[in-house]
């Protein structure tokens, strides 16, 4: 089991190796991993806007899955959690 203050670090580890302008917006607490979302930021208005990266992290193991919504079992399971603020 990973503690969520671990989970915030290897968040933002990922954060910066894949997109680092972007920032949270939102993290959900579920019951077996938490739901990281990015976007950029500041949106200057020229980019295009496309889906923000998500991904998962198990507190089983500190596994990362990307993820998005589609498929609406996404969404379920999003909304059966607890937004919560990042640790960071």
């Amino acid at each position: 089991m990973i503690t969520y203050s671990k989970a915030c670090k290897m968040a933002n580890e990922i954060r910066e190796k894949t997109c680092p302008s972007y920032e949270y917006t939102s993290v959900f607490e579920l019951p077996d991993r938490w739901a990281f979302f990015l976007s950029p930021c500041p949106l200057d208005g020229k980019s295009a806007v496309v889906a923000p990266p998500s991904f998962f992290i198990s507190r089983e193991d500190g596994r990362m899955e990307w993820f998005s919504i589609p498929p609406l079992e996404n969404l379920d399971l999003l909304e059966s959690g607890k937004k919560i603020p990042f640790i960071g």
